[in-house]
């Protein structure tokens, strides 16, 4: 078919394009897809193809099938296909086309009068008897409905709940089914039965996805829809579900009952509706605001005597849920796997889900903000029915901490109303705080809980045992993930209950006080019984999990006088003499106590801050062999485990690297062997070994030198590991941070040899970093590492100052600029003639782009960079030979310049403008001032002559103007030199005219002003000793941005060379050392001499009074 074929409104043209769309070969794919792109944007194309979605006798062309059909069922399943592709464009149709689309630069929208009619056409939906096609057509109704209810569809939840009423008034004069009745009559109940189905399918997937919005207006339209549906769709829901679970079906024959109750032909869709009528309700009864009161009846509006509607349906709820519990359970019993058929199957599946349903709501009441259903009447008996199911399961389930997910298992208590029963007990504690019911806050229950959380449901499972022994470090990972997820599985669930009920128990410490108790009888276990393992490895958990709620002695703590003695448990000695002595038991013990090591170490971190001195040598020791690989001992689940605990340790405050030093070689040694075996494959794991390796390099040292050359091979293999989700490599990162950190403790110790090497691996990862698409995850991290290795090394090397290629580009990216320009200003501190040389072209010119938008949320960085490079250059000795050409050509000081004379609107930005162009005016040569800022005027569209009085003259006013917004001394006296150096220039530039030096002398009473405030500043402070005032302040102040950002380093003081560099480089500023009134003298005398009657005419128009004070400041 041409693409230029038939127009759209010709029906069979769009029918072959989507028989083609359904095709096996892919040229027919692309060409399908292509004219049905084109045909997008005809208004009238979404109506014609609605209509071939929804005609269930579909005629296709038999001549346009790829394959032939020889049977009926074979045609019926390819019109299902091109008709459920059909509905499927619609459906991406609406989310591109519904509203105005820019396509091929015209604006496409469907037009409003075709959305009415497809609104319309779209309810023919509710007679779909294909599920997939009316699943996407149910979709699509939700998502028009997020834009157009109530405005342009406010009929929709009429017509959907006309329809829901009419189905089930059909059905209710159908009366029961009965065995053998008229084939017209269950064609009937059939229809009707589909009819409410998908009538209440469209209602619950529109309601989700209302209630998916955010805003206020969303909150407010579900809270007025569950004012308008509530009251209809509550009793009907109530009478279906008495309908669908007959209590009839389970009387005391209740096997034949049941059967005979399955073999409907309807009942796994009644299921499914009176499912969907439930997770319908979900949403209106969560959004009600009854939600949010704890009183059954009260205000609602305008009606003083309304009733609250979540808290009525809520009431509802028990014996529902009482009834479909038991039914379930009885439909259950009457099954044998082998009789299980692929209906009951369904059937099972369906009622397990509605029995889940009733959860969901409950715990979605509970979550909403501010809502008082824990508060409601009937809410602790809710709450204590799920726990004693869950209690049953525990006693009578061979395995009771098992997950099984699949909703058709023939179990008797899913795993996931297992799951539901404790996080709805944990949030239910967690609401209840203080005022919690008494059947909840007794001895007993606590008792009970304990020993049903601890000892049932906290157990690690068969498969759990299988999963760890077929792949231990893929279990290792998915545990500390479960974590994260804890709602997800049973065990993990029911830690964060015992947890939760440790802070609701009172007195205080009293669910601390019974698992204590469990973890001191622990000990009798035996070490070779798969089940006493198990049994403890749950008790270890817990008491771990209780860290915070265990009344523990800390280290080094000593009890007041007045303090009440209590019983505290010895975290530390329990981890240095009795679990050291677990874990050191060997392979003697059996392959299952490969558990207990694994939690042992685990332990250690979680009590890892409870370590006293005296106890951590056998810590160490401990941890220090368990990251050892010993088969049968050890594997990578514990060896990882121990990495993590050594970590923690060396991150604790207690932790002394003198102490640590006799296990230093075996723990770096097995960490490496560790990161680098074979049988890590998870970058997860080799994140927990770069991390504790990155730990013990920052507390001990220099002590690492021995091992550096080995923990810097190591960098490369673990980067070219494959990592998608980037989950290993900012670790690594950090990693060679601290080697660098390394290196430059031992500078003049060796450590030379180390810097080439170490700053090629820093070259490659940088690089590496910023390649295709890492720089959002990798960029800062690498930016950090490059900005340490410069601050870190003694000298500049080759690798290391080639990155600085990637300067340019990274300025440019606003998230980047601050620390490529720290980054910048460290090279500057090393090598800031070679920085010109090479590069400063090429970063002058990114300077320039940045300060060209002088409102630039970045624009302080390049600023502050550009004054150290000049201050750098100048310590060096480097003159001016190379950067005032720079500025020029790069029209960097042109930007600086009218940027500078534009901002109004910040104060801060002015000064730093102002700081960066004093810097340039004292260091530029006397000579050269004038010309230099006369060679921008026409970027400013100003005549040279005229610079004087259109530049200079408005650059000074600005300059005293903002001179008293500056907080910095350095600063401030570095403007009043700049002043100055702008007279000196009268008297020494050979360009020097009448007329430039007659408007820059207009402006010395401005200058006079800012000469005697500075001069008065430093006289007042400090007498005559003019830069001891301004170093008091900081020998750093001023120095860029981002110089002494210096976190990582050690809090007491910072010996790092970078540091050293920037010291030396504040004290030998020559801003500090000037004489002030020395210098403004010689200013005022060159000028005076050349041009005496310009100045004798300025300062004659001075005030006398303030002419005398400067003149005084100048003596």
């Amino acid at each position: 078919m041409e693409t230029n074929g038939p127009p759209i409104h010709a029906r069979a043209a769009l029918l072959s394009a989507l028989i083609k769309s359904t095709s096996s070969v892919p040229h027919h794919l692309e060409e399908a897809r292509k004219q049905l792109d084109e045909w997008e944007s005809d208004t009238s194309f979404w109506r014609i193809l609605l209509d071939i979605c929804f005609n269930q006798y579909l005629t296709v062309p038999i001549d346009q099938l790829e394959r032939p059909v020889s049977t009926q069922g074979e045609y019926d399943a390819r019109r299902t296909a091109i008709r459920t592709a059909g509905i499927i464009r619609f459906k991406n149709g609406v989310d591109k086309f519904w509203r105005l689309r820019v396509v091929r630069r015209v604006g496409v929208a469907i037009p409003t009068e075709e959305k009415t009619v497809l609104r319309s056409a779209l309810l023919r939906a509710i007679d779909e008897p294909e599920r997939v096609i009316a699943l996407q057509a149910s979709v699509a109704i939700a998502r028009i409905a997020r834009h157009d209810y109530p405005n342009a569809w406010p009929d929709l939840f009429t017509n959907l709940q006309q329809a829901i009423v009419e189905a089930h008034t059909h059905l209710a004069q159908l009366g029961p089914e009965t065995i053998g009745e008229p084939s017209d009559k269950g064609a009937e109940r059939q229809r009707q039965t589909l009819r409410l189905m998908r009538a209440v399918d469209i209602v619950q997937r529109t309601l989700k996805e209302l209630d998916s919005m955010r805003m206020l207006a969303g909150k407010i339209r579900m809270t007025e829809l569950a004012d308008t549906l509530l009251p209809t769709l509550q009793p009907m829901f109530a009478q279906y579900f008495d309908e669908t679970f007959p209590a009839s079906a389970i009387s005391e024959d209740s096997g034949a009952s049941l059967q005979g109750w399955a073999r409907s032909p309807v009942r796994s869709a009644q299921v499914r509706t009176s499912h969907l009528f439930l997770k319908a309700l979900q949403r209106l009864v969560v959004s009600d605001a009854g939600a949010l009161s704890q009183n059954a009846t009260g205000p609602r509006g305008d009606r003083a005597d309304s009733v609250n509607l979540a808290q009525a349906f809520f009431r509802s709820t028990p014996k529902l849920l009482q009834t479909i519990a038991t039914f379930r359970r009885a439909y259950i019993q009457c099954l044998t796997p082998s009789e299980v058929s692929e209906a009951s199957a369904l059937i099972v599946a369906g009622i397990t889900k509605h029995l889940l349903a009733f959860g969901k709501i409950f715990l979605a009441l509970l979550n909403r903000d501010k809502s008082k259903a824990a508060t409601w009447d009937g809410w602790p008996e809710v709450v204590e029915w799920y726990w004693q199911q869950a209690q049953k399961h525990a006693l009578q389930s061979a395995e009771p901490s098992a997950t099984n997910n699949d909703p058709s298992a023939l179990v008797h208590t899913p795993s996931r109303f297992v799951i539901q029963t404790l996080l709805l007990l944990k949030s239910s504690l967690s609401a209840w705080k203080d005022a919690a019911p008494a059947q909840f806050t007794s001895p007993e229950f606590a008792q009970s809980a304990a020993d049903t959380l601890v000892g049932k449901l906290m157990r690690l499972s068969k498969d759990e045992l299988a999963d760890w022994e077929a792949d231990s470090e893929q279990w290792s990972v998915a545990e500390s993930q479960k974590q994260e997820q804890f709602e997800l599985e049973i065990r993990t669930a029911a830690e964060r209950t015992l947890m939760v009920l440790a802070d609701a128990i009172k007195p205080k410490w009293s669910v601390g006080h019974l698992v204590w108790r469990l973890f001191e009888q622990s000990t009798q276990l035996s070490h070779t019984n798969l089940e006493d393992v198990l049994t403890r490895d749950a008790i270890y958990a817990a008491v771990g999990r209780l860290r915070d709620r265990l009344p523990v002695i800390s280290p080094g703590h000593v009890p007041e006088e007045d303090e009440e003695p209590e019983e505290q448990f010895d975290l530390s000695t329990v981890i240095g003499t009795r679990l050291a002595q677990e874990a050191a038991v060997g392979a003697e013990a059996g392959s299952s106590w490969v558990i207990i090591r694994r939690r042992i170490a685990w332990l250690m971190w979680e009590w890892s801050e409870h370590v006293a001195p005296q106890h951590r040598p056998a810590t160490y020791t401990v941890l220090v062999d368990l990251i050892a690989d010993m088969p049968g001992v050890t594997d990578v689940a514990v060896r990882l485990s121990a990495a993590r605990s050594l970590g923690a340790l060396a991150d604790a405050v207690e932790f002394d690297a003198e102490a640590f030093t006799p296990f230093l070689a075996p723990a770096l040694t097995r960490l490496i062997s560790l990161a680098t075996s074979t049988d890590l494959q998870e970058m997860n794991s080799i994140k927990v070994c770069t991390d504790a390796l990155s730990m013990l390099i920052e507390r001990l040292g220099p002590r690492v030198a021995p091992f550096l050359e080995q923990l810097v091979s190591l960098v490369p293999p673990l980067w070219n590991n494959p990592d998608p989700e980037f989950k290993a490599k900012p670790s690594i990162l950090s990693f060679v941070s601290k080697l660098v950190r390394a290196v430059e403790l031992l500078s003049g110790g060796g450590s030379e040899a180390l810097l080439q090497p170490m700053h090629q691996i820093v070259d490659s990862l940088v690089r590496s970093s910023f390649s295709n698409d890492c720089a959002p995850h990798l960029g800062q991290d690498a930016l950090a590492l490059w900005a340490r290795s410069v601050h870190s090394t003694t000298a500049m090397t080759t690798p290391l100052f080639e990155l600085l290629e990637l300067a340019p580009v990274l300025l440019q990216q606003a998230e980047e600029t601050p620390e490529v320009c720290r980054i910048v200003e460290e090279t500057a501190l090393l090598v800031p003639k070679e920085l010109v040389q090479h590069h400063g072209r090429a970063i002058f010119s990114a300077f320039s782009t940045i300060l060209a938008d002088p409102l630039s949320p970045v624009v302080l960085a390049p600023l502050g960079t550009l004054d150290f490079i000049l201050q750098a250059l100048q310590a060096a000795g480097a003159g001016v030979a190379v950067w005032p050409q720079l500025l020029q050509e790069t029209r960097l000081l042109g930007l600086l310049v009218g940027s500078s004379l534009q901002i109004k609107e910040s104060a801060i930005i002015t000064s730093s403008f102002v700081s960066a162009l004093a810097r340039i005016t004292i260091m530029a040569p006397p000579e050269q001032v004038l010309s230099m800022f006369a060679s921008i005027a026409p970027l400013l569209d100003v005549q040279p002559a005229a610079a004087g009085s259109d530049i200079i003259a408005p650059l000074l006013s600005l300059w005293a103007k903002t001179f008293e917004n500056m907080h910095s001394p350095r600063k401030r006296k570095a403007t009043a030199m700049a002043l100055a150096a702008v007279v000196s220039s009268c008297g020494q530039a050979a360009d020097a005219t009448e007329a430039s030096v007659q408007a820059i002398c207009t402006k010395l009473p401005e200058m006079a002003a800012v000469w005697s405030d500075c001069l008065g500043e430093i006289r007042e402070h400090c007498g005559e000793a003019q830069s001891s005032f301004i170093r008091s302040m900081t020998s750093t102040e001023g120095l860029g941005q981002g110089a002494l950002d210096t976190d990582e380093d050690d809090w007491l003081e910072d010996t790092s060379p970078g540091t050293a560099r920037l010291r030396n480089l504040a004290e030998s500023d020559f801003v500090i050392s000037v004489d002030l009134a020395q210098y403004i003298s010689s200013a005022m005398s060159s000028v005076q001499q050349r041009f005496p009657t310009i100045v004798q005419a300025s300062l004659t128009a001075m005030d006398p009074l303030v002419l005398e004070i400067l003149m005084t400041d100048l003596k």
